[in-house]
């Protein structure tokens, strides 16, 4: 048994250099200084981080890729049970992914935000802009990708799946917006 340099306390106590000093520590003192330094350099090591990351982006793709070839069983399953918990969550993910990339194929561009996406859905009282029913809304491009629009949010509408897929790739015309019926 060794006296705690902090508290004072008789404990078994653990050696611990700080400012080039040994000081002896029991572990409820030496949790409260490691949890201390670790929320003081918080900041200044996630910069260092992500300054890393940037600085080695070829070894982390080698490395992901390496840890998929090995693991990917493993990878999918999470992936599933990860869906599976929050599908609101990674539907919106995979959906951005999918716009993004069908987008840069098809050499429309251009990107928005999930703030973005909320704030068009949010503007249009979250019903469709065509039927006007408060049904689950989808992404729909004004100008479709196919026809040259872009993926930026400006040529973006919220529109229920039903209009959606009627809309097709059609350019809508104000006429044809106010004659919309729902079939």
């Amino acid at each position: 048994m060794e006296i705690c340099d902090k508290c004072g306390a008789e404990k078994l106590a653990v050696r611990k250099g700080y400012n080039d000093k040994l000081r002896l520590y029991c572990k409820p003192c030496k949790n409260a200084l490691d949890r201390n330094l670790y929320v003081k350099n918080c900041e200044a090591r996630k910069a260092y981080q992500n300054k890393f990351r940037v600085e080695h982006v070829e070894y982390y793709q080698d490395y992901f890729k390496q840890y998929y070839t090995e693991n990917s069983d493993t990878v999918k399953d999470n992936s599933k049970r990860n869906r599976k918990l929050k599908p609101e969550l990674y539907g919106e993910i995979s959906n951005r992914y999918v716009h993004k990339r069908r987008a840069k194929l098809l050499g429309g561009g251009g990107s928005h935000t999930l703030e973005e996406w909320e704030t068009v859905k949010q503007r249009q009282n979250y019903v469709c802009a065509l039927c006007k029913r408060g049904l689950p809304l989808t992404k729909d491009h004004i100008v479709s990708l196919a026809k040259g629009g872009s993926n930026n949010i400006d040529n973006i509408q919220a529109l229920c799946k039903s209009c959606n897929c009627r809309k097709s790739s059609t350019i809508l015309t104000e006429e044809q917006i106010q004659n919309w019926r729902i079939i």
